[in-house]
């Protein structure tokens, strides 16, 4: 049997001239060979070389020592603000409270157990799918009637949810 020589790379940082054995210590950058600590080295010396040239452009700000930052946001403090009185409106802050209504409609929920009962039935998936619509509709207009017939919400929510159990075992 034949044994396989392995060959070792042995380079040498361009930088620093230490041998660098493992293949993932090997930074390549501008076709310089750099070991690990010398690419961030150049890479942060680099970073800020671009931050001083910003600074000497003016479009960054140096930077300020933590007692300059405290003292402009001392001098900085919003001023109390006196809020005018409107005449004839009382608690500005208060939201108005919206009457809920019931709901007289088929939700997603029911009509979902009327699409599961017309498949079950037998329905292609089409056609218990334009039967779960027409019911929607029926039950609407039924809504709508119930509206001027009963007065009481409570009675009327009651009684259109005995209108949809009937719907549903009639089917």
């Amino acid at each position: 049997m034949t044994e396989k020589k392995v060959k070792k790379r042995e380079t040498n940082c361009d930088r620093c001239g230490i041998k660098i054995l493992k293949g993932k210590d090997i930074k390549r950058i501008n076709g310089n060979i750099l070991c690990k600590k010398c690419a961030i080295k150049k890479r942060l010396e680099r970073r800020f070389e671009r931050i001083q040239q910003l600074r000497d452009a003016g479009l960054i700000n140096k930077r300020r020592t933590p007692e300059e930052i405290k003292l402009d946001r001392l001098k900085e403090k919003p001023k109390e603000k006196s809020i005018e009185k409107i005449i004839g409106i009382k608690n500005i802050n208060k939201k108005k409270k919206k009457k809920k209504g019931i709901r007289l409609y088929l939700s997603r929920l029911e009509k979902n157990v009327l699409f599961r009962k017309y498949v079950g039935k037998g329905n292609t998936f089409e056609e218990a799918n334009r039967q779960v619509t027409l019911r929607n509709n029926d039950m609407i207009e039924l809504g709508k009637k119930l509206r001027i017939i009963i007065p009481d919400e409570v009675e009327l929510g009651s009684k259109f949810k005995e209108e949809f159990a009937r719907l549903c075992e009639s089917i």
